[in-house]
């Protein structure tokens, strides 16, 4: 006989309060039917079929489609399983009926019944908690009770658990509705080996990380891929230069990062690339312009169609946001930052697809913008004036987590809404935390937790301009950057956040009696020089919108500042004469040399060709000065007149490491096998010399490098300790 005549409700599958009738193929919850289509209900089928079983996504591929057909299995199977989840109420985060198994496949965990018999006897439903463990049908009642009587003992059970919840209320006190006991945040490290990674991306369902490491020994930079709680990474790129800011695809199923060829100065032009998430051969995408000077940090639409980056359209306009449609790689450019400016980048959507919120520099000064994922007119987030490295949103998509040093000269984490206010510290990476990112699923936070101390050093030159072994001469825990010595040589200006934020700072030759002489009390602040006649320091500082000229005394107390609200100024230093001070400006639309009277008169563009970090010869007859965008030293005379390469170093980034000397310029360059030193081009000679290998790495992107009056003696700035390594904050809400 048929099994539906020897057992009648052998074609219904029950659950929690779920019914699943196979002859009508409909879902039914408390009776009523459930809107599902064939294939989600064909998905559910297979996987009732198999409770507490792994049902594997090539099973389902099997049963949903025949083998000659063509379709995206991996997008629809996904959005067969999302309408499940949603008919039957079902949170993938935290399932009561659907379990993901990431790569393998689904289970179905919830106690099943056939019609009145239970498949699973004495097991408990998730959804019902303990006191939903299957009732044996001997202990069922044999008659169906009238309905009022069942609404009654609803009613009363209602009550009932009314006056128990005000009972309990008065018991343990009272607690907001919604307003559960959360576990309390748990901070571990996600890696823990030395330079353990940057910049980390998770997987879809918020069990893997992506980030770029060096390996286990320097050379490459490649992709790996970590399982939370595994100590071993894959390693995803291999032998391939360098890659870095990788990106999970909302399927999971890629990777994209930016990609640079190895070699002396990145020599091959930057490019957005796509690999396997498990690995394989990477595929590119586009070439980028000029993003060597941008930020490229790319973010995935969450339907997997786009991807964002910041490039520039021209060498000299500033860094902007733009759109790659990966069905046919065009670009759009999306966001248009004023000019002058430094430009757009850090662009992230939000989880819900809507808004990009990205960050736009000036000089050293970021905030948060918001702007349609389509692109339109911005709207500005934060009003810090500071500086910002990476941003991430919630799940929601109602705030935004950034890391930011508006707390001082450390860089911490702070949350605020995107509808505005005023931030807040985050509770987790309260110190030397930036590039957060949070997990769409599992509730987890993940940042750059980084350490870096630079000090300020000195090496004697002696003849023959051979330099002496280099000694540590102003240290700390923090940061010690841009000293320069006084014309009489017997102290020296440097700025520093031993106090907390960046400040400027004196000393005596030899390191000793340290005053501070400014309190501005968080912008960045930096670059002294001093005047002629050892009374003046001049210094760039941040407090508004803008980098503006600032000078104070050498014995400290009020600072008199050159306000600019309209375009960026900085890097000054004075003429040998104390009757100019040169200083570099983007106020024509690049960055030029520009210089005014030391009394604030009108200022005077000086260049034409671009110019940056302006010193004068000691003779006053010419300017030297580096670029900010590119490579190079150069020269142009002070009473006018063409300009004149001199050096092809320092590298573009160190415009601060090169100083003017009675006999030449000392500058920071490769020795050779990309090693740094100290060089030497002779005025007269026109020669260039190694004076010594350096033992670290110069700071990048600070001011570094001083030569005494005399010539004997040469300060750099050492990046002795650097090292970051990620973490993860597990119950992040």
């Amino acid at each position: 006989m048929p099994p539906e005549q020897t057992n009648p409700t052998a074609h219904l599958l029950r659950f929690s309060s779920f019914e699943l009738d196979l002859r009508a193929g409909e879902l039914r919850k408390h009776g009523l039917r459930v809107k599902l289509q064939d294939q989600p209900f064909q998905v559910l089928v297979l996987l009732l079929e198999k409770p507490g079983e792994v049902v594997t996504r090539e099973e389902l591929r099997d049963r949903l489609w025949a083998a000659d057909t063509f379709v995206d299995f991996d997008h629809s199977l996904n959005s067969a399983v999302k309408k499940v989840r949603q008919a039957l109420n079902d949170d993938p985060d935290v399932p009561r009926f659907i379990e993901t198994l990431p790569r393998r496949g689904y289970r179905f965990i919830a106690s099943l019944r056939n019609g009145s018999e239970a498949l699973t006897a004495g097991a408990k439903d998730p959804a019902a908690g303990e006191a939903s463990a299957v009732t044996p049908p001997a202990a069922q009642p044999s008659s169906i009770q009238p309905a009022h009587i069942h609404h009654w003992k609803l009613w009363a059970a209602g009550a009932f658990g009314f006056v128990l919840a005000l009972g309990l209320v008065g018991w343990f006190g009272f607690r907001p509705a919604g307003s559960p006991s959360l576990a309390p945040i748990r901070l571990v490290p996600l890696t823990t080996y030395s330079n353990g990674g940057s910049r980390p991306s998770f997987s879809p369902d918020g069990n893997q990380v992506a980030y770029s490491w060096t390996g286990p020994t320097p050379g490459n930079v490649d992709i790996y891929v970590k399982q939370i709680g595994v100590e071993t990474p894959l390693q995803i790129t291999r032998g391939f230069g360098y890659n870095f800011i990788p990106v999970w695809s909302p399927d999971g199923r890629y990777i994209a990062f930016a990609h640079v060829d190895a070699g002396s100065n990145f020599p091959g032009r930057p490019a957005l690339y796509l690999v396997p998430a498990l690995g394989g051969p990477p595929r590119k995408l586009i070439e980028l312009k000029y993003a060597d000077t941008c930020q490229p940090t790319l973010s995935w639409s969450p339907d997997g169609s786009l991807l964002s980056f910041s490039d520039k359209p021209t060498s000299a306009a500033p860094c902007a946001i733009y759109q790659l449609a990966l069905a046919d790689l065009q670009v759009h450019q999306l966001s248009f930052p004023p000019v002058p400016s430094t430009g757009d980048s850090c662009a992230e959507y939000s989880p819900d697809g809507n808004t990009l919120a990205f960050v736009r520099n000036t000089k050293d000064v970021e905030d948060i913008y918001l702007m349609q994922a389509s692109g339109g007119e911005p709207r500005r987030l934060t009003f810090d004036n500071r500086l910002i490295v990476g941003l991430t949103w919630t799940p929601d998509s109602k705030e935004i987590v950034f890391a930011s040093n508006r707390g001082g000269a450390v860089w911490s984490l702070w949350r605020m809404s995107a509808h505005g206010g005023t931030p807040e510290r985050v509770a987790v990476g309260s110190e030397r935390a930036y590039a957060p990112v949070i997990s769409l699923k599992g509730h987890r936070l993940a940042y750059v937790s980084g350490y870096w101390n630079e000090n300020i050093w000195r090496m004697s030159i002696g003849p023959g301009h051979h330099a002496s072994k280099a000694e540590k001469l102003i240290f700390s825990a923090m940061q010690e950057e841009g000293p320069q010595y006084s014309p009489d040589g017997k102290r020296i200006a440097f700025q520093s956040t031993r106090s907390g934020s960046f400040e400027i700072w004196r000393a005596d030759a030899d390191g000793s009696n340290l005053v501070q002489l400014t309190s501005m009390g968080g912008p960045l602040t930096g670059t002294p020089r001093w005047s002629p006649d050892g009374r003046w320091i001049s210094f760039d500082s941040r407090p508004g919108a803008h980098p503006n000229i600032h000078i104070v005394s050498a014995d400290g107390g009020p600072v008199r500042s050159f306000a600019n609200n309209s375009s960026d100024d900085g890097v000054a230093s004075w003429s040998h004469d104390g009757k100019w001070i040169y200083f570099a400006s983007n106020r024509s639309g690049s960055w030029q040399v520009w210089k005014r009277t030391a009394d604030g008169g009108p200022a005077m563009q000086v260049t034409s060709n671009g110019g940056f970090a302006p010193l004068e010869s000691a003779d006053g007859k010419y300017l030297y000065y580096t670029k900010f965008d590119s490579p190079g030293a150069f020269r142009v005379p002070v009473s006018g007149g063409e300009e004149v390469t001199i050096l092809e170093e320092p590298p573009q980034g160190y415009w601060g490491y090169f100083a003017v000397a009675a006999n030449g310029l000392y500058y920071t360059g490769d020795t050779g096998n990309h090693k740094p030193g100290l060089k030497l081009y002779d005025f007269a000679t026109k020669k260039i010399s190694v004076v010594t290998a350096l033992d670290k790495e110069p700071y990048y992107g600070a001011p570094g490098l001083a030569v005494s009056p005399d010539g004997r003696s040469v300060l750099y700035v050492q990046l002795d300790e650097g090292r970051d390594s990620l973490m993860l904050a597990e119950n992040f809400r």
